[in-house]
C-alpha cells in the first residue's frame, strides 16, 4: 500500500502524494474535499504535533541539534566535511550515543507477518520487554516489546518500538476524526497501524479504544515509550473502567511536572547557542517556544487531541485556529509534472503570525543542515568524509522538486547529486542548502 501522505520528523514537512492532489494548483487549491481526505491530513499533522508537544519529540529535536553541533567541527569553512579522523574519541562516543537514540526511535522494527495479514486473523501468543540501553544516564536505545504471533497456523515475530506507537496512535486518532465526521475510516495494513491495538487485546482486553489512545499518548511523555506503554496497559487493565482516565491524566501531569525544570533548562541552554538574529537560529528558538507552550497545554489537558477532534468535527475550518495555537509545518504537494523540471512540485507554509519570510527560510535551512549531517553519520559515531559518501539518491537536496532558485534552474546536477557544493557556487542566491552549509561551518573565531 503506497502512502497517500507522509511526515518526516527531522524536516517538519508533510508530503502529499500525487494520489492526494489537494493542493496541486497553487492558484486554485481544491483543499480537502471530504472527511477521509481531511482525516489523512490530520494523521500527518498529529505526527507533527507529537514532535512539538511531547517529551519524546523534544528529546529527539535536542538530539538532532547536538549531532549538528558536534558535526560542525569536522568542517573548516569548506563545502565538505573532513570526517571524524581528527576529532577527539570522546566526541565520537558522544555521537554514537545520540545517533543510536535517533535510530532506535525512528526505525521500523521486526515484523515477519505477510503484508496482507488482516488484524482479525492475527493472534498475540506472548510478549516480553527487551529493556532499553543506557550509558552515563543517556538512553541510547529504547525498549522493544517483543511479541510472538500466530497467523494461518504459522508463527511470526513482531517488535513494537516508538515508530509503531506513533503510527498506531495517529491511525486511531485519524479514524476517530473520520467517525466524528460521520465517515467510515479508511482501512490500513496491520503493520504498523494496528500493532498496538493487537497487543492491547492480549495485555489489556477490557480497555476501550479511547483508553488505548490515552495510554499511547501518555507513553510519549517518556524517553522510553515502549516500556512506559506496556506498564500503562498492565496498570490500566488492573483498574476499574471508571478510574482509568483520571489515573492516566494524573500520570501525565506528574511526569511533566517532574521533568519541567530540566526541560526548561535544556530549552534555555539550546536557545543560548543561537544569540544572533539569524533565520535558522530564530526558527530553532520558535520551535523551542512551541514545545514549551504545548507542554504547558498538555499539563492542563494531557489528551488534548480529543478536544481538537470535537472542535474540527463540527467545523473543519476550526483547524486553522488549532494550527495557530499549536503550530503548523511545511507541506509539499507532489504533482504529475516532469520530475526533473524545477518546481515540478509545490511547497506551502501556513499563514501564521510568527511565519515571516526569515523564519520560513530558517526552517528550510535547518532541514538542509539535518539532511547533510545525517548523510555522514555512522552507527559507530564516526563521521564519513564528504568525498567518501556513496552516490545515492538520498544525497539529492530535499527541496529539489519544489525549488526554482537560479542554481536549480542552471546547474541542477549539483542539486541532484552533490547539493553541498552549492555553497561554492556564485549562483546560489536563495538556496537553502548553500545557506545550510555556511551555517554548519563553525564560527570563524572559534577555538
Amino acid at each position: 500500500m503506497a502512502a497517500i501522505a507522509t511526515y518526516l520528523p527531522e524536516s517538519q514537512i508533510i508530503t502529499l502524494s500525487k494520489d492526494f492532489p489537494a493542493l496541486e494548483d497553487p492558484k486554485n487549491p481544491a483543499g480537502f474535499t471530504n472527511p477521509i481526505q481531511f482525516s489523512f491530513f490530520f494523521h500527518e499533522w498529529i505526527h507533527f504535533l507529537h514532535n512539538i508537544s511531547t517529551i519524546n519529540g523534544f528529546s529527539l529535536f535536542c538530539t538532532q541539534l547536538i549531532l549538528w553541533n558536534n558535526f560542525r567541527w569536522t568542517m573548516e569553512n569548506q563545502d565538505f566535511s573532513l570526517g571524524s579522523s581528527h576529532i577527539k574519541q570522546e566526541l565520537i562516543e558522544n555521537n554514537k550515543y545520540h545517533f543510536s537514540f535517533i535510530i532506535s526511535n525512528r526505525k521500523r522494527n521486526t515484523c515477519t507477518l505477510p503484508s496482507t495479514a488482516k488484524c482479525k486473523d492475527i493472534y498475540f501468543d506472548a510478549y516480553e520487554i527487551e529493556l532499553f540501553k543506557c550509558i552515563d544516564g543517556q538512553v541510547t536505545n529504547t525498549s522493544l516489546i517483543k511479541c510472538k504471533l500466530s497467523y494461518n497456523n504459522n508463527g511470526y515475530d513482531l517488535d513494537i518500538g516508538l515508530l509503531e506507537i506513533l503510527e498506531s496512535v495517529a491511525y486511531m486518532l485519524e479514524s476517530k476524526c473520520a467517525e466524528e465526521m460521520n465517515a467510515t475510516p479508511q482501512e490500513s495494513p496491520f503493520y504498523p497501524y494496528h500493532t498496538v491495538y493487537g497487543l492491547a487485546k492480549k495485555v489489556a482486553p477490557s480497555l476501550t479504544g479511547d483508553d488505548l489512545i490515552c495510554c499511547m499518548l501518555a507513553s510519549l511523555q517518556s524517553n522510553d515509550s515502549p516500556r512506559a506503554l506496556l506498564n500503562l496497559l498492565i496498570e490500566m487493565e488492573s483498574l476499574e473502567a471508571d478510574f482509568r482516565y483520571e489515573k492516566l491524566v494524573l500520570h501525565v501531569k506528574k511526569q511533566l511536572s517532574e521533568l519541567e525544570s530540566i526541560t526548561n533548562l535544556s530549552i534555555n541552554q539550546i536557545s543560548n547557542l543561537f544569540p544572533v538574529n539569524e533565520p535558522m537560529g530564530n526558527f530553532i528558538k520558535l520551535t523551542l517556544r512551541r514545545i514549551k507552550n504545548n507542554l504547558g497545554f498538555r499539563t492542563q489537558d494531557p489528551f488534548l487531541e480529543f478536544n481538537i477532534i470535537k472542535k474540527i468535527a463540527n467545523n473543519p475550518l476550526e483547524m486553522n485556529d488549532v494550527i495557530r495555537k499549536f503550530g503548523g509545518c511545511t507541506i509539499i504537494q507532489k504533482r504529475n509534472n516532469a520530475p526533473e523540471s524545477p518546481e515540478c512540485d509545490v511547497m506551502y507554509d501556513f499563514e501564521l503570525p510568527e511565519n515571516d519570510e526569515s523564519i520560513l527560510f530558517g526552517s528550510k535551512k535547518l532541514n538542509a543542515c539535518f539532511h547533510f549531517i545525517l548523510l555522514h553519520y555512522r552507527p559507530s559515531g564516526e563521521i564519513l568524509k564528504t568525498e567518501d559518501l556513496p552516490s545515492l539518491s538520498r544525497n539529492r537536496c530535499p527541496f529539489y522538486t519544489v525549488c526554482g532558485a537560479s542554481l536549480r534552474v542552471s546547474n541542477s546536477e549539483i542539486c541532484n547529486l552533490t547539493p553541498w557544493k552549492s555553497m561554492s557556487c556564485t549562483s546560489n542566491e536563495g538556496c537553502y542548502y548553500a545557506a545550510a552549509m555556511i551555517g554548519t561551518n563553525p564560527p570563524i573565531n572559534s577555538d
